[in-house]
């Protein structure tokens, strides 16, 4: 099992054409799911706020697509709990 998470992005404006899975491109590889939350932020940085937000995903090693909302969460509850 690959030890990388996955950013993916569509790369081109879709308007209301439904994204399809064939649409998804290998943008770059992090080694953890902070790093790669930190290079659509970096990518996406010079864009409006939200703008791009479903151009850009991040897949986990095993496979499932990563939710940024879950992430924050995690690290949030790391910290209260001094995990961090």
């Amino acid at each position: 099992m690959a030890t990388k998470y996955i950013v993916q992005h569509i790369g081109r404006p879709i308007a209301a054409e439904p994204v399809t899975p064939d649409m998804w491109h290998t943008y770059k590889e992090c080694a953890s799911e902070n790093a790669a939350w930190h290079a659509i932020d970096r990518a996406t940085a010079h864009l409006s706020p939200g703008s791009w937000d479903d151009h850009y995903r991040v897949i986990a090693p095993d496979g499932h697509e990563c939710d940024r909302w879950e992430f924050i969460y995690r690290q949030d509850a790391d910290v209260r709990h001094g995990k961090q």
